[in-house]
């Protein structure tokens, strides 16, 4: 059954990119607008966990913080710590507001390093894993963010492709949102978008073990667009497709859901 817990848009939050929900069941919104988080309780009543309404970057805590082009993505931990995309930057936020800059200048780069000189792009798809690494889509790659902000190129080369392979000499065309599972293993979602003069589209899960390797976990390829579906196919891998994913997630279980915003529906992937 389905019911509103909270109404954002007549609270003011209008561009909400970002959801995380923690342990105690409290639901956490990356509202763009605002520029803030914003936590939600079981009982519905939200409040700004952190954000001070402007485009200004701060750490700081509550609404002495600041981000500057988002917050985009959300991301928690096991802690409760959360992590989300602001510009050329990564900001973790403490379950008490306390913001602070995990990784980038500010100044957008592809650069791997320890923090202070590690240079990240703009990035959309966040993700965290039990260890407390975060992972992001950043330059068609994925990067891998260490607790203490060491930045490394997990998978991916900068350049738009649809490769599988190890490390580097794999490819993404359009790596955007972003889930772990238990084992550690990073989902990607990965899209080509068709034109009328290069019509082919691609509707893609790639999986990125946690040395790197790279696989397309569900790959679905349009010719003509005109012929693009509007629904999924359901069953097993092989034959199931996916429809513009742009949302993954894993319950406590291990199922992976997938946003099919082509077609419309959540599909669920059970692994047995």
């Amino acid at each position: 059954m389905f019911s509103t817990l909270f109404n954002y848009t007549t609270a003011g939050y209008k561009s909400v990119w970002g959801t995380a929900a923690d342990a105690a069941g409290n639901i956490y919104l990356a509202d763009r607008t605002t520029h803030s988080i914003v936590k939600v309780t079981a009982a519905g009543v939200a409040s700004v966990l952190a954000g001070n309404g402007t485009a200004t970057f701060a750490d700081g805590t509550g609404t002495a913080a600041g981000f500057v082009t988002g917050p985009f993505g959300l991301a928690i931990d096991a802690s409760g710590n959360l992590y989300t995309n602001d510009g050329a930057r990564v900001r973790k936020i403490t379950s008490g507001g306390v913001v602070t800059t995990l990784a980038g200048t500010g100044t957008a780069g592809y650069v791997d390093g320890a923090p202070g000189t590690a240079l990240i792009g703009s990035s959309e798809g966040i993700a965290v894993d039990a260890a407390g690494n975060v992972y992001i889509d950043d330059n068609k790659s994925v990067r891998k963010i260490t607790p203490t902000g060491t930045v490394t190129t997990l998978a991916g080369n900068g350049a738009a492709s649809f490769l599988d392979g190890q490390g580097k000499a794999a490819g993404f065309n359009a790596p955007q949102a972003m889930a772990v599972d238990a084992a550690g293993n990073v989902f990607v979602a990965d899209n080509l978008y068709g034109t009328t003069a290069l019509p082919t589209t691609i509707y893609a899960i790639r999986m990125v073990n946690q040395v790197g390797f790279v696989t397309t976990f569900i790959r679905n390829t349009y010719t003509t667009l005109a012929l693009i579906p509007t629904t999924i196919v359901n069953g097993v891998l092989g034959t199931a497709t996916t429809n513009y994913p742009d949302g993954i997630t894993f319950d406590t279980n291990g199922n992976m859901y997938i946003c099919n915003t082509g077609a419309g529906v959540v599909s669920t992937i059970t692994f047995r």
